[in-house]
Parts: C-alpha cells; sequence; structure tokens
C-alpha cells in the first residue's frame, strides 16, 4: 500500500525546510498526516521537536511497512517518529510519547 504524500490524507500543506538537512539535503519537504497532527496536539509536542527527533535520532529502528522509527529523548520525553522517508519527502505518520526509564 502506497503512504506517499497523495496518499497519506496529510491535513495541511508540507513543512519545506530549507536548512534542515535530513540525510539528503536541503529542500526537503515534511508533511504531517492528520493522525501524527492530532497526536502531536494531545501530547503537546511542536513540529520543531518532531523536526529535532528526525534530524538526530538517539536510535532508530526499522518498522512494518518500509516505515522508520526514530526516538529521542526531548527534555525530559522519549518521543517516537514514526515517518516513510521517500524520494524528496518525508511523511510523518504518527508521534508517541513513550515510557521514560533512566535519568
Amino acid at each position: 500500500m502506497a503512504i506517499g504524500k497523495n496518499a497519506c490524507n496529510c491535513s495541511s500543506p508540507p513543512l519545506t525546510l530549507s536548512l534542515f538537512d535530513f540525510r539528503r539535503g536541503l529542500g526537503l519537504a515534511i508533511y504531517f498526516s492528520r493522525h501524527a497532527r492530532r497526536q502531536m496536539k494531545w501530547r503537546g509536542v511542536s513540529e520543531a521537536e518532531v523536526l529535532s527527533v528526525l534530524d538526530a535520532p538517539d536510535r532508530m529502528e526499522q518498522s512494518i511497512d518500509e516505515r522508520s522509527n526514530a526516538y529521542k529523548l526531548v527534555g525530559d520525553r522519549l518521543l517516537k517518529v514514526t515517518y516513510v522517508d521517500e524520494e524528496r519527502d518525508v511523511v510523518v505518520i504518527t508521534v508517541i510519547e513513550k515510557e521514560h526509564v533512566g535519568g
């Protein structure tokens, strides 16, 4: 099943980052699915926090359907961002706050 930007039911225009280097270079468009936006709102996670996870994750893992999970400790919260890395775009599928153990 295609997850692409046209199939993701994205609720907002892409966030195009002119200075954001996400492994490939400048000008990468970041799309947030409606589900991701809803989860971000419910959990009080900003776009800037999601971008910091994508830019410099503490840990990465492969998920299902060519999705990737990026984890990062942001402040005192462990955030998990699930996304699809496409040819010139990234589609954020969901954002979750995981339980942080340690300190």
